[in-house]
């Protein structure tokens, strides 16, 4: 049986939402019972950069390799890994900075100009709290992998607007065919 379009990124859509306790884990098996919900609600899919299928496995299958085209491909990887790493630890190394630095207890706009604290004041290092002490460490880290803007207040997948049936579909685009045929 194949794929449906888009179905991986959409489990995984659903995974998230359920991972933010946005949905119940219940909410898989109320999607798939297509007599209740013949329709899918309409939300935003998993972006697709992590969703990569990259091992299989065949039972009986002996996989031949060219060594040259096995050091290319490994090369090749060993480059991108290399980047993608030092990029990750640059960017976390710049997170760990941001979440040290001194946040004030009292925002800078509604204090009085007289009582601010001067940058080059050495009680400004030690006064406040660290970003990391006022805000969770993990901060919306997840928002990129799902697509689409997030809504200001959730609202639960079964009581969102339903797409089009798969016959529905069907039906559309075989009419526009015999249009365009006639």
């Amino acid at each position: 049986m194949a794929f449906l379009y888009h179905q991986i990124r959409c489990i995984v859509a659903v995974l998230f939402l359920i991972g933010q306790h946005n949905e119940q884990p219940e909410i898989i098996d109320d999607l798939l019972d297509i007599d209740k919900h013949p329709c899918k609600p309409q939300y935003s899919m998993a972006a697709e950069f992590p969703l990569v299928l990259y091992d299989t496995h065949f039972e009986g299958i002996q996989w031949i390799y060219d060594q040259d085209e096995q050091r290319v491909n490994i090369t090749h990887l060993q480059k991108r890994w290399t980047s993608e790493n030092t990029r990750s630890v640059m960017l976390k190394r710049m997170l760990d900075g941001l979440n040290s630095v001194p946040f004030p207890s009292i925002s800078a706009e509604i204090q009085p100009m007289e009582s601010r604290i001067e940058p080059n004041d050495t009680d400004s290092q030690t006064s406040g709290s660290m970003w990391q002490d006022v805000q969770p460490p993990i901060y919306k880290q997840h928002s990129n992998l799902i697509m689409g803007c997030k809504p200001r207040q959730y609202r639960p997948l079964l009581g969102r607007p339903v797409c089009d049936s798969l016959e529905s579909r069907i039906e559309h685009y075989a009419k526009k065919r015999r249009l365009a045929e006639s």
